[in-house]
């Protein structure tokens, strides 16, 4: 229980650190980047990733 606990953990500090990260790219980057297909691809990856580690029982 207690390593599953440190992976969520673990998962939490990594999502907050990109949402971190994203949010600088955006406001530096306004005009170069499109936001919704760089988000909606990190989401979809994220939670393919989520998906399989559950699955992968």
């Amino acid at each position: 229980m207690q390593v599953l606990w440190i992976h969520g953990l673990g998962e939490l500090s990594r999502v907050g650190i990109t949402i971190g990260v994203m949010v600088v790219i955006f406001n530096r980057f306004q005009n170069e980047i499109a936001a919704l297909p760089m988000l909606s691809t990190y989401i979809a990856a994220t939670l393919s990733y989520w998906v399989a580690l559950i699955l992968s029982d």
